[in-house]
């Protein structure tokens, strides 16, 4: 998600000829982007440092933020029609619902905590279901005694 290292946003790259892919746009307000999704002439970017940004990508060569939705520790991010779908922290995970009907202006639609966080970009919602995985890493056990 970053242009170059260090330097964290958006780039845009065009695949139509896979041999050469070059990059066609790039955005960068975000201060800490960890996941993002894509539908229709929106791109979703959770931003842990900020929040939910709504980036018009109608022309490639050209996002722009449309708006913006604050959600410290924002990770993992995921739509379905109207709607965001935003997990922070890492294992006991805040979901946040975010109602995107008009996507200038971002309102809560609910929360809740979870055990897990959405697949980004795996369109994990599924009629009036969200599907989320988790990741457990367990700690090293010493059994040779």
């Amino acid at each position: 998600m970053a242009k170059y290292p260090g330097l964290p946003g958006l780039s845009v790259v065009d695949v139509s000829d896979p041999a050469n892919p070059t990059e066609a746009g790039f955005l960068d307000i975000f201060k800490s982007p960890s996941s993002l999704d894509v539908a229709g002439n929106y791109a979703y970017v959770a931003d842990r440092l900020d929040g939910l940004y709504v980036v018009d990508i109608s022309d490639p060569a050209r996002p722009a933020e449309v708006s913006f939705f604050a959600i410290y520790g924002a990770e993992k991010v995921a739509t379905s029609p109207g709607f965001a779908y935003v997990t922070t922290g890492y294992c006991e995970c805040d979901l946040q619902v975010v109602n995107l009907t008009d996507p200038e202006y971002p309102v809560a639609a609910g929360a809740a905590i979870t055990k897990s966080q959405p697949e980004a970009g795996r369109r994990p919602v599924r009629q009036a279901w969200l599907f989320l995985t988790a990741m457990f890493i367990w700690p090293a056990v010493d059994c040779t005694s």
